[in-house]
């Protein structure tokens, strides 16, 4: 009896895994498989995503050059006032060079005496001997000079310049001048930081609308794969790139395409 009793319980688990062996050999299937690269390029809900995109890398590029003709504007008037600034410095008048004090007059010197004549006893005072009368020139008078000739020239026109500004004036502009030039730069900073800023959120705000975009189709690719699948009956369904051979029989990339073309017309 416990015998019979041990073949009972030894017999169950045999019956269950021969019933799952049978329920198993009763479903029928096979592999197919499909190009992905192929079907996601001519997929209809990639092209309208792509296009979809595009239209945001244009309004993005649209910002960042907004944003750039804004900073090169103030760049350009920034340069143009230390231009300005610099040769207004060029231009202060230097001051005159300063003039030396007048020396102290000098007493004027005595005038030197004649020389006492030595007088002796019995003497009488030497005469300075008369000079003698010049020589008559024996060389003849040179003719009257000719009058001078006036040639009359037309008079020129002086070119009219600028009053020059006075050293006050100089001064005034060029703080004026170092005024804007400070706060221009400071503009100009702010504008490129708001630049920079602009370009890493574009960038970033793409870089998320494509992974959603990708997802997207993806999914829907997904999906018509399973229907066309289980329409065809096959139960496996794998990438053209991960097999070493496939019958074009169990190709169902055309069929998965005209599905998506059916499915996305209105």
């Amino acid at each position: 009896m416990k015998i019979l009793l041990a073949l009972v319980f030894l017999a169950a688990p045999a019956r269950a895994i021969e019933l799952s062996l049978e329920e198993n050999r009763a479903e029928r299937g096979s592999v197919g498989f499909v190009d992905i690269q192929r079907l996601f390029s001519a997929s209809p809900d990639a092209a309208r995503a792509k296009e979809s995109f595009e239209e945001l890398v244009r309004q993005a590029e649209e910002r960042v050059n907004l944003k750039k003709a804004e900073g090169l504007k103030t760049r350009m008037e920034l340069e143009g006032l230390k231009i300005e600034r610099d040769s207004l410095a060029k231009s202060t008048p230097t001051l005159p060079a300063p003039v030396p004090a007048p020396e102290p007059a000098r007493a004027p010197s005595p005038e030197k005496q004649p020389a006492k004549t030595l007088m002796l006893p019995g003497m009488t005072p030497l005469e300075s001997a008369p000079s003698a009368p010049p020589a008559a020139s024996t060389a003849p008078a040179p003719p009257p000079a000719a009058a001078p000739v006036v040639v009359s020239t037309p008079s020129v026109p002086v070119p009219w310049s600028a009053p020059t500004l006075t050293a006050p004036e100089i001064s005034r502009r060029l703080m004026e001048l170092d005024g804007r030039i400070v706060g221009l730069q400071a503009d100009l900073d702010r504008k490129e930081a708001e630049l920079k800023r602009e370009r890493q959120d574009a960038d970033k705000g793409l870089i998320d609308v494509e992974g959603r975009k990708t997802d997207q189709v993806l999914a829907r690719l997904y999906r018509a794969i399973i229907e066309v699948a289980r329409k065809e009956g096959v139960s496996v369904v794998v990438d053209k790139t991960a097999i070493l051979y496939g019958h074009p029989a169990v190709d169902l990339t055309d069929k998965v395409l005209a599905h998506l073309k059916g499915s996305s017309q209105p």
